[in-house]
């Protein structure tokens, strides 16, 4: 499967953070703490994530059922 749009090799990758920060959490009606119980991670974690001082492992991990701490 091939994508029109492309990222210019030039651009770093988006943050998953990123993502959440400006597209997932505006649309969503919950406090940053639920979210992050949802998520099942810290809300100091989810902080960092969406500062983007958090590698996006910390979700991947969490999905997998695996622990990284």
């Amino acid at each position: 499967m091939t994508s029109a749009c492309k990222r210019s090799p030039d651009r770093c990758p988006t943050h998953p953070g990123a993502i959440l920060r400006e597209i997932v959490l505006p649309a969503v009606p919950a406090a940053k703490a639920e979210v992050a119980r949802a998520l099942g991670i810290s809300r100091q974690s989810l902080y960092d994530l969406l500062a983007e001082r958090q590698p996006s492992s910390l979700l991947s991990s969490r999905a997998d059922g695996t622990n990284t701490s």
